[in-house]
């Protein structure tokens, strides 16, 4: 059984790269060429540009990474079997009810409502099934 700290739990975890692959994709369309080290993305201390792109995706990378540790849990200690599609169409659900929620705020920033909008697009558009069409496996290797 691997060792299971922080950067196995959230990188190196080969069940856990289709969840970062599908964010990839997402993130590419509205920040081509985006670069953020494992630091940033586990400590949500990504500052590189506007503040409007850092509070999104320190928050983006909070879902993520709150969804694999929930994902994580529900299949070590309620013993469930979750797909990598199950895993990314929840993370894809999660993520939007939370950039809809930041969208509906009128009090935002006027410059921040394109940005969500544009990813809340994306992630409406950006197909599961492709990421995974024949790769149905259980992610239950992540805890054992």
């Amino acid at each position: 059984m691997p060792n299971e700290n922080l950067e196995h739990l959230l990188f190196s975890c080969c069940n856990v790269s289709p969840i970062w692959s599908y964010a990839k994709k997402i993130l590419d369309c509205t920040w081509q060429g985006l670069y953020i080290t494992k630091i940033e993305a586990i400590s949500g201390s990504y500052r590189n540009g506007s503040s409007n792109k850092n509070l999104i995706l320190n928050m983006i990378f909070g879902i993520i990474r709150f969804h694999i540790w929930k994902i994580r849990n529900r299949i070590k200690f309620d013993n469930e079997e979750i797909s990598t599609s199950q895993s990314i169409t929840i993370l894809k659900f999660e993520l939007l009810r939370h950039l809809e929620l930041l969208s509906s705020n009128k009090n935002r920033d006027k410059d921040l409502r394109p940005i969500l909008n544009g990813l809340i697009d994306r992630l409406r558009q950006t197909p599961i099934e492709r990421l995974n069409q024949n790769r149905k496996r259980k992610l239950s290797s992540i805890t054992r």
